[in-house]
């Protein structure tokens, strides 16, 4: 739970104590973070007349494929890293990319929260703050993989660019998505 909130307000340090953590400790909490993320969306797209069995193992198939994408893309980059000749393991690439969806995650539980319960009534363009939490998690992936490359920016950018770019596909994506569902004819 330490490392939840330190890697929202100081970065470096949260780093630092994900690196003095245990590699069995780190991968269930890692799970732990990409399932709670997956749960997050979930809910967030929950429409109750659609739900094809049940809420819950439908909230739990969802999570389920949060969880295995996070692992299968925890072990595309930790094998591009070990291309690369950085120095993480296998744990350490999975911390990172798990902590770096917290403030998306975050944003994402606010924006539930804030339309569904508590500002129903409220006219506000709630997005501005999902993309702030795009830019916190793009920081977050920098100074991972820079810890774990060496300092190198090269091999950084290298180590996340297929990461980068599935993130800027899934953006356009959902950009094109919205311009048609509100486009005017």
């Amino acid at each position: 739970m330490k490392s939840i909130f330190l890697i929202l307000l100081n970065t470096k340090r949260a780093l630092e104590y994900l690196d003095d953590q245990d590699e069995i400790d780190l991968n269930i909490k890692s799970v732990f973070l990409f399932f709670y993320y997956g749960m997050v969306v979930y809910f967030l797209n929950l429409d109750i007349e659609t739900v094809l069995i049940n809420p819950f193992w439908d909230m739990t198939f969802v999570s389920s494929l949060f969880v295995f994408f996070g692992v299968l893309m925890s072990l595309g980059l930790h094998k591009i890293n070990m291309w690369l000749k950085g120095n993480g393991s296998y744990a350490d690439i999975q911390a990172v990319i798990s902590h770096a969806s917290i403030p998306i995650t975050l944003s994402l539980s606010i924006i539930f929260f804030s339309k569904r319960i508590f500002f129903k009534d409220l006219d506000f363009d709630w997005k501005i703050l999902y993309y702030l939490s795009w830019i916190l998690t793009i920081k977050i992936l920098i100074q991972g993989f820079l810890k774990y490359n060496n300092s190198n920016y090269h091999r950084m950018i290298l180590n996340i660019s297929p990461l980068l770019l599935f993130y800027i596909g899934l953006l356009i994506f959902k950009f094109m998505m919205f311009k048609e569902i509100y486009s005017i004819n």
